[in-house]
């Protein structure tokens, strides 16, 4: 994963670690850190708006929080309810991780501090795939197992619209420009549609 700045990205390794890598200031040589402490193969890495902090989860579900310029831990908690391989991220203003879980009756993302307490809960229709946040904090967009998307407000949970399955093929990967009103998408086919979703909004 890639910082937001050129300062920063960090790799996933097989046996559990983490290679955090960084440009030093004067020299602009790139140096790597090890992280490591998972004890099972890492799913999702994040980094905070500012590169100050790195998430890591791994597919046990434990979450661990690194300061980037350090690369110490920050705190690590342990989430038995997490929805393997989905991402685990922090809110736009870095004080809270949000996180995909599994429930009975379908998918939630949970609000979390970085002591594990669960400070808001956003129960969601459909099975999540990935979710990301808008710059702004406002909104929370998901891409649905069956290809869909759908715009929930961070501060209520209610769900402003939706994208309905639109492509023969498979989704494989998406992203938003700054303001998220238009949608690039790559299908399992090799095709790419540019969707505007003003109106979804």
């Amino acid at each position: 994963v890639f910082g937001n700045s050129s300062d920063f990205f960090a790799a996933a390794l097989s046996d559990g670690s983490i290679q955090l890598y960084f440009k030093l200031r004067y020299t602009k040589e790139t140096v790597a850190r090890p992280l490591e402490g998972h004890k099972t193969p890492v799913t999702s890495l994040s980094f905070n708006s500012d590169d100050s902090l790195l998430a890591s989860v791994s597919s046990d579900g434990n979450i661990r929080i690194w300061k980037t310029n350090t690369a110490s831990l920050v705190s690590s908690i342990d989430f038995k309810d997490y929805k393997n391989q989905s991402p685990v991220i922090f809110s736009p203003d870095s004080s809270q991780l949000i996180v995909c879980t599994e429930k009975k009756n379908g998918n939630e993302l949970d609000f979390v501090s970085f002591d594990g307490k669960i400070k808001k809960k956003l129960p969601v229709k459909n099975a999540i795939r990935e979710f990301t946040v808008t710059p702004d904090g406002r909104l929370i967009i998901i891409l649905t197992e069956n290809d869909s998307f759908e715009f929930y407000r961070t501060d209520d949970g209610s769900q402003l619209g939706y994208i309905p399955t639109f492509a023969v093929s498979k989704l494989m990967c998406f992203a938003f420009n700054e303001d998220c009103t238009q949608l690039l998408t790559g299908h399992q086919n090799g095709s790419v549609y540019k969707l505007n979703v003003q109106n979804v909004l």
